[in-house]
């Protein structure tokens, strides 16, 4: 049974991943000369960056919406992956407080925070597979796998020379889709357990 504070707070992984999409595309508009394929976002919300306020505003519904929907999630996608969701919205806000250009020791934190974002985000898909398996949602689990793979191979890319900007978009919107999926399938019931004829839950009990 989902009460209506879940419903409230699982609706977060649909607006909040929404709205930071939307703002690193508005933003990549307000700056001239910039680009979605060789400059990574968080440019977009430096200190001396036009699109600073779009930005942040983006950030701050991802902090808000993906943090408040992980615990809610738990029962959808298991304990351990929504605790990397809940790092991961923390994560994105150490990034939001350390935007570059602040400071050198500044810059030094940001790039740790980021580096922890990619990391927690890499992780969601995969945990929840394991979950998801557990429970008999097979084409979930392996739908789950596939998105932590391609996040996880994109982010790692991301981290060179060429196209990271391009890497860095395809690693972060990949589970920012799938999560907003997740939470619409979360909100209608489709993510509740198979159950057999004799009412016990495939795979397993619950998962987590």
């Amino acid at each position: 049974m989902i009460t209506q504070r879940d419903r409230w707070l699982a609706a977060g992984a649909i607006w909040g991943p929404s709205l930071f999409i939307l703002a690193w595309m508005v933003g990549g508009f307000m700056i001239n000369g910039y680009s979605p394929i060789d400059d990574h976002i968080s440019a977009l919300a430096g200190i001396d960056a036009p699109s600073r306020f779009v930005m942040n505003i983006g950030l701050a519904a991802y902090v808000l919406g993906v943090g408040s929907a992980a615990w809610p999630l738990r029962k959808a996608i298991g304990s351990s992956a929504s605790v990397a969701l809940f790092l991961n919205a923390l994560f994105v806000l150490g990034v939001l407080l350390t935007p570059d250009g602040l400071s050198s020791n500044a810059d030094l934190l940001h790039g740790g925070f980021a580096i922890l974002v990619y990391l927690t985000l890499s992780l969601v898909g995969p945990l929840a597979a394991l979950s998801l398996r557990r429970r008999g949602l097979i084409g979930w689990a392996i739908g789950s796998l596939t998105v932590g793979a391609i996040t996880s191979m994109s982010l790692w890319i991301s981290l060179g020379e060429t196209n990271s900007g391009l890497f860095q978009r395809i690693g972060l919107t990949t589970t920012d889709l799938w999560l907003m999926v997740v939470g619409i399938a979360y909100l209608k019931g489709h993510l509740s357990p198979q159950r057999s004829a004799g009412g016990s839950t495939a795979g397993g009990g619950a998962g987590g």
